[in-house]
């Protein structure tokens, strides 16, 4: 079966843990809430030096995240952390590769945007502090898209995908994915689709890839793009002080996304269904979906 030749899911035999189904639906919630709460006290500690604490704010919940799931896969699971998705060949040239996807992606979505004329954009002037923000940033979202693709992507699909088979376990992740945005700013059901399809983007790109080092990279460089770079709201929220570019909306909503960002355009929703259609009949003929 392509399940069993699909090395995310073979990896994921390597646990020594036999999950209950229910854990492995709330797993990554439950991180999530623990890793928040020990944020808060990490950050009282450290937050007295009052050196970009927005960015500690954003950046320690999401290394604490992955500290707990590097526990629970070492001593639970009793299997390499590298199983999670990162035994792969050609590491570096894979993460650039998922890089480059989503500044196109992104670059594309601003680029329509601004032909059928709902946005206006234009260079900001930038001083040697933003543009120290803006790579600050880019390290910030580097370790927050990696973080949510490990317990998402790297845990929980292998192993909804060892007991369900790769479809259903990429619907499911993706509906979950997105549900995590619940109680983000303006979320709405275009948002809710568009993050879905974003979940299933990423899904099938990382079974077809055999690991998640790509779709790390296209997240990451997903919400950069979107939010230091044209300084949109990422996801309902307004993250950083500076952007290389600033946008003045202009049009609807329904093809800006209002205040949760491009996330809630209908042109994302287009943008990535074709792109999502290009990514699964490339790899469905290598038969690994």
């Amino acid at each position: 079966m392509i399940e069993k030749e699909n090395k995310l899911i073979t990896m994921a035999w390597e646990s020594k843990k036999n999950w209950n189904l229910v854990l492995i639906l709330l797993m990554p919630a439950i991180l999530i809430v623990a890793s928040g709460y020990l944020s808060v006290f990490l950050f009282k500690i450290i937050s007295f030096y009052n050196l970009y604490n927005n960015i500690l704010g954003l950046f320690i919940p999401h290394v604490v995240s992955i500290f707990l799931i590097f526990l629970l896969v070492k001593f639970i699971e009793k299997r390499d952390f590298s199983t999670l998705g990162f035994r792969t060949d050609n590491f570096f040239l894979k993460y650039l590769k998922g890089l480059g996807i989503g500044i196109i992606l992104v670059s594309i979505i601003v680029v329509i945007m601004k032909v059928i004329n709902v946005i206006d954009i234009e260079m900001n002037q930038i001083k040697v502090d933003d543009i120290l923000n803006i790579g600050i940033y880019f390290l910030m979202f580097m370790v927050q898209g990696a973080g949510e693709e490990i317990y998402l992507r790297g845990w929980q699909m292998p192993l909804l995908g060892k007991k369900w088979g790769i479809p259903l376990a990429i619907i499911v992740n993706s509906l979950f994915f997105s549900l995590l945005h619940l109680l983000n700013p303006n979320f709405t059901l275009i948002p809710f689709i568009n993050i879905v399809i974003v979940g299933i983007l990423f899904s099938i790109y990382a079974f077809n890839e055999e690991s998640i080092v790509g779709a790390c990279g296209i997240h990451s460089s997903w919400n950069w793009m979107i939010g230091s770079i044209f300084g949109f709201e990422v996801s309902g929220m307004k993250l950083g002080e500076s952007s290389l570019f600033g946008i003045r909306i202009k049009g609807s909503e329904i093809f800006t996304g209002g205040g949760f960002g491009p996330e809630g355009s209908i042109i994302v929703t287009i943008v990535l269904l074709v792109f999502t259609l290009i990514i699964w009949n490339k790899f469905r003929k290598l038969n690994r979906v």
